[in-house]
């Protein structure tokens, strides 16, 4: 199976971020990575994700210390500086996106299917 990355954008993410983690983490393909960029966050976010960090050797967390101040720029961040050369597939995920068991499967699927 080719291997797949899960870039997460988060900043003040406590609401959602760990039902978002655990949808990613319940999905028919595993990803070899999640890659959480944790913007400068005032609430419990980087708690959360450090929780979820112990229990999965997927996750790796990136940042937590600068202010990026949108999606777009958090994820511009992490593709410029993640290495991607054990990766086939690259995800995007925002904090509060819940994700169907499927999502990835299908998601590469279309891909091989349609070059």
């Amino acid at each position: 199976m080719k291997s797949v990355f899960i870039l997460l954008a988060a900043r003040n993410g406590e609401a959602f971020i760990g039902e978002q983690i655990q949808s990613i983490l319940n999905q028919t393909i595993i990803p070899k990575k999640i890659i959480i960029n944790i913007d400068k966050s005032t609430y419990k976010t980087l708690n959360i994700v450090n929780y979820y960090k112990k229990k999965y050797k997927e996750i790796e967390i990136f940042s937590s210390s600068n202010f990026y101040g949108s999606a777009a720029a958090n994820f511009i961040y992490l593709l410029s500086n993640v290495n991607f050369s054990n990766c086939d597939y690259i995800a995007f995920a925002d904090q509060d996106d819940i994700w169907k068991k499927d999502k990835i499967m299908n998601q590469v699927n279309f891909m091989k299917n349609n070059n």
